[in-house]
């Protein structure tokens, strides 16, 4: 009597559980008996399309007598199901793979069923750079002043600046390009970079090192007339100069105004008191290749 009573206890208990498996969509009987053709629809964005970000999908369907539309994404995760027009939702595609795609399942008041799906490109890459500057390797003197050039199909909504003393480089905005000024402190390479989050929250990071150098170059005369010498024809004037990044070129001032420039070691010039007053005053100037310099004393000759 037990073994009887607990096989109908089973019984009942998997004809409910079947009961519930079975979903019923809730049909217009008059449209049933004589509506059996499948409702259509196309599914925009297009098929082959590339997307990324967060994307809106919408179905375009020639029936008046759609009652559901339910998306699914590529694992099956049902994105949104409605009841009513505009038949649409949004997507992320965020984290998808490369090629994915959207289900799309509809459903008439006849209860006839149709179907349109769509395969995507999803683009995992973030903002396009085409401009960066300065160059790696740049020397500075106290200021950088870097640019970024840079496109993408979602916008780019963020953008900022990381680096010593960038507390403040935070920049929004939605523009072909950034524009930001640092100021490094110490001396010798400085690493810098630039952040890039386009609508799809996809992000494009640019690193740079530039350095930075405030130190003027060393010059000193090695060969010249004393000071206050009478001059009475051309003499030969020489220089030395260094700097930890080279020196770009050394100049030859007479009176104040540059007459002579010498980019090469050894630097040699040739003064002509015929050209001067009286008196002159010559002085030696070197420039490093940051820009730095660095000009010896006046020294007056008489001619």
């Amino acid at each position: 009597m037990i073994q009887k009573t607990a096989s109908r206890l089973a019984l009942s208990a998997a004809t409910v559980l079947a009961a519930a498996a079975v979903v019923v969509l809730p049909t217009t009987p008059a449209l049933a008996a004589t509506d059996t053709v499948i409702p259509t629809g196309t599914l925009s964005p297009a098929g082959g399309s590339a997307l990324s970000g967060i994307v809106t999908l919408r179905i375009d369907s020639p029936d008046t007598d759609i009652a559901e539309v339910t998306f699914k994404d590529i694992l099956g995760r049902e994105l949104a199901t409605a009841h009513q027009a505009p038949w649409t939702t949004t997507w992320d595609t965020r984290g998808l793979p490369e090629r994915s795609w959207v289900s799309v399942g509809i459903r008439d008041r006849a209860g006839n069923h149709g179907s349109a799906w769509g395969d995507y490109l999803i683009n995992p890459a973030g903002p396009a750079v085409s401009s960066f500057t300065p160059a790696a390797g740049t020397l500075v003197r106290g200021t950088v002043r870097t640019t970024v050039k840079a496109t993408d199909p979602s916008g780019i909504p963020h953008a900022y600046v990381e680096g010593p003393g960038t507390s403040d480089g935070g920049l929004v905005g939605t523009r072909p390009s950034y524009t930001f000024t640092l100021k490094p402190k110490a001396q010798g390479p400085f690493t810098f970079q630039w952040t890039l989050i386009d609508g799809g929250g996809t992000r494009t990071v640019l690193k740079r090192t530039v350095i930075n150098d405030t130190v003027r170059p060393t010059v000193r005369v090695t060969k010249a007339p004393k000071k206050g010498a009478k001059l009475t024809k051309a003499v030969k004037i020489t220089a030395a100069a260094a700097d930890r990044y080279r020196v770009a070129r050394v100049q030859l001032l007479v009176n104040g105004k540059v007459v002579a420039t010498d980019t090469k070691a050894g630097y040699t010039f040739t003064l002509n008191p015929k050209r001067y007053g009286k008196k002159f005053t010559v002085q030696i100037r070197a420039y490093d290749r940051a820009g730095n310099v660095t000009t010896t004393s006046r020294v007056t000759y008489r001619r």
